[in-house]
């Protein structure tokens, strides 16, 4: 049986039934909801590069540029009729950007009942949604939004491929990112990808006093073809990039 989101896990949302009334009266997306490639570009997204608030009031993609957000924003419109506001950031420590930003309390609902993380996800434990690991298509659409959003690549001076996937997480949970990377690899490796091992890289001390680590592992040199290949990434890998070239 496919997984879905039925009136009774909407309503368990809301404290007061009253309120559920009142939205599931009025509500765009008809319940049971059953979530597609669509939705899983969505959690992907929000899962890598974006933020779901911890009340569920908005939810944001965020990206380099404003073609980046091209499929997230009809993607959302499509699928849960919503619209959103496009707004510049110059704040970013690493240049300019722009997020995508919607607020819509029952669709952020929708998208924690899928496993969407909400808050600061470095700080928060979190996993590969079930419906999404135990579906192949789904595990295809959720890793390639994965690496088109936390992904790598450069040349190495000998002329070598480098693609690398890596996460931040607080160092008290840093299990937990070894636990989640491993799911990201097992899904790969169903396919015949070949991946290193996960190790640990950097640490930094946040200005909130929170001490960070990064995790990380790469695609095996003799898989960089396959890789590509069964992703369709584009095969001109340039300089060193994050979320542009794959």
């Amino acid at each position: 049986m496919s997984f879905e989101i039925n009136e009774n896990n909407f309503r368990k949302t809301y404290k007061i039934q009253n309120n559920a009334d009142k939205v599931i009266k009025n509500f765009k997306i008809n319940l049971p909801y059953r979530p597609n490639l669509k939705t899983v570009y969505i959690v992907s997204f929000l899962t890598f590069d974006g933020h779901l608030t911890p009340n569920k009031k908005m939810f944001l993609f965020t990206a380099g540029n404003t073609k980046n957000l091209r499929k997230a924003i009809q993607f959302t419109k499509e699928e849960f009729r919503v619209t959103g506001k496009l707004k510049k950031v110059e704040t970013n420590r690493l240049g300019t950007s722009y997020e995508y930003r919607i607020c819509s309390i029952p669709i952020g609902r929708i998208l924690s009942l899928l496993g969407t993380p909400d808050g600061n996800k470095v700080l928060k434990k979190f996993s590969v949604p079930k419906w999404i690991k135990e579906s192949h298509e789904f595990s295809k659409m959720y890793v390639k939004t994965a690496f088109e959003c936390e992904g790598s690549c450069w040349k190495e001076k000998d002329g070598r491929t480098r693609i690398a996937f890596r996460l931040n997480k607080e160092q008290s949970i840093i299990e937990d990112a070894f636990n989640f990377m491993n799911d990201i690899k097992k899904m790969l490796e169903t396919n015949g990808i070949k991946t290193t091992d996960v190790w640990q890289t950097d640490t930094n001390v946040r200005i909130d006093g929170f001490v960070t680590k990064g995790v990380q592992f790469r695609i095996k040199s003799e898989s960089n073809d396959d890789f590509i290949n069964y992703f369709n990434f584009n095969k001109t890998w340039g300089r060193k990039s994050r979320g542009t070239n794959v």
